[in-house]
């Protein structure tokens, strides 16, 4: 009995031990991770740039359905970020807009950046968005997106 508990004893030493050393190393260095600095409501930046409204808290809706999608390479800006920095259109290639109620220089920022090459998407779009985005009083209001590129 006294030799059975030796080799066990010794089994457990030379073997075990070290292997659960190096078990609690694994999950160690995997559970001791950083996480993402990106606050849940904004992207890591990318191509696409979401403007809403604190106004209307649906405009950030978009943001949701990115993320649950997966996609992070978007940044999410209020319209006051655009108003206050117009030139920061000019970063990206498409523009998700929430809705809310623009003014005349909004509607003329957004349809210069579109016509130097821009994709702009527009959720329920206000009327003085219309003729941008190709609608007329004789169209039904049904309309849910049109997307408008110009080459």
């Amino acid at each position: 009995m006294r030799r059975l508990l030796k080799i066990i004893s010794t089994v457990f030493i030379l073997v075990l031990l070290p292997l659960s050393s190096r078990v609690f190393d694994f999950f160690l260095r995997f559970s001791a991770r950083t996480f993402p600095t990106t606050p849940i409501y904004d992207g890591s930046g990318g191509p696409i740039l979401i403007i809403s409204s604190a106004v209307n808290p649906f405009g950030r809706y978009q943001v949701e359905i990115l993320r649950a999608q997966g996609y992070t390479s978007f940044k999410a800006a209020d319209i006051t970020e655009v108003e206050a920095n117009p030139s920061m259109l000019n970063s990206y290639d498409v523009i998700l807009l929430g809705q809310m109620k623009l003014n005349a220089s909004d509607v003329s920022l957004l349809t210069t950046w579109t016509i130097k090459g821009g994709t702009l998407i527009v959720q329920r779009p206000g009327s003085l968005l219309y003729p941008l985005m190709g609608i007329t009083s004789a169209t039904p209001q049904k309309i849910i997106i049109k997307i408008l590129t110009c080459w």
